[in-house]
């Protein structure tokens, strides 16, 4: 999207209510644009979290603040910096992300880390080393997603319907809470459970891609519109409506449970009536 397609969706979100705005990536950084995207956002309605690797932080960081954003979260996936660069591609970028968010933490931003866990990476303590890194930096708070069946673990089907090592990591989780020397640590499970607001992908939320592409979050793959060919209320009427989207599922996400996945998938990947990879 340009920049004038950008801000007109931001418009538009916010017409319909949306009250949090997360820039998400691939890397928000790449564009050289964000700045301008993120001061069309009225902050009277929104806030605005930027997830970032970190990479284009330090040298963009003042840009940011002027730019009126809010909060800042660096992707960590190991607290070693060479598994984490490793893991990344990308030499270099553990350091320089942690740099980027300290001085985020100076300028006055709300700071934190976010951080996918996987089963056999939980088993091995990383989550603990994590949670002593935020510590350590002085970040406000650590946001783990669980691993998903999507992206590079997309063929990863024993994270289909299995939520008891997730259960327990959230436990483990207690004792930083109750300690205000630790920041805080959340977790995705939590939210999409029947503790919280459950899934609400497609019923509350939405993401939108850099095409115009919108999505019932950024885990689901799955297109339901585009905004540069409908308004974007209208692929927001037509997601909400469907039978899947209509409310929030309280089992935790939906990507995660094969019952849905099953729902959703189609033999030609779309809907025969709305073009959505969804049955109507």
């Amino acid at each position: 999207m340009t920049l004038n397609q950008a801000q007109k969706l931001i418009r538009d979100a916010q017409d319909l209510g949306v009250s949090v705005i997360n820039f998400v990536g691939g890397e928000p950084l790449m564009r050289s644009d964000l700045p301008e995207i993120i001061q069309s956002v009225d902050k009277g309605f929104s806030t605005t979290v930027l997830f970032t690797n970190g990479w284009f932080l330090e040298e963009r960081i003042h840009e940011l603040k002027s730019a009126g954003l809010d909060s800042i979260y660096i992707s960590i996936d190991s607290a070693n910096p060479l598994e984490h660069d490793h893991f990344r591609r990308k030499e270099g970028l553990f350091n320089k992300a942690i740099r980027g968010i300290q001085l985020a933490q100076k300028l006055g931003f709300s700071t934190g880390i976010s951080t996918t866990m996987t089963p056999e990476a939980y088993e091995q303590g990383e989550l603990k080393k994590i949670v002593e890194l935020g510590k350590k930096i002085g970040i406000h708070e650590v946001l783990v997603f669980d691993a998903l069946p999507t992206g590079r673990y997309k063929d990863r089907e024993d994270l289909i319907d299995n939520e008891g090592w997730v259960e327990a990591m959230i436990q483990s989780a207690q004792r930083y809470n109750q300690n205000s020397d630790y920041p805080g640590v959340t977790f995705y499970a939590h939210f999409t459970s029947h503790k919280s607001v459950g899934c609400s992908c497609g019923t509350s939320y939405f993401y939108a891609s850099p095409y115009g592409d919108i999505m019932s979050c950024d885990f689901n793959h799955s297109k339901f519109g585009n905004v540069l060919e409908e308004p974007l209320w209208k692929v927001w009427e037509r997601l909400t409506t469907l039978p899947e989207f209509c409310q929030a599922k309280w089992g935790g996400c939906k990507i995660k449970d094969s019952t849905f996945r099953e729902m959703t998938t189609v033999s030609d990947g779309s809907c025969n009536d709305c073009g959505a990879v969804s049955k109507c």
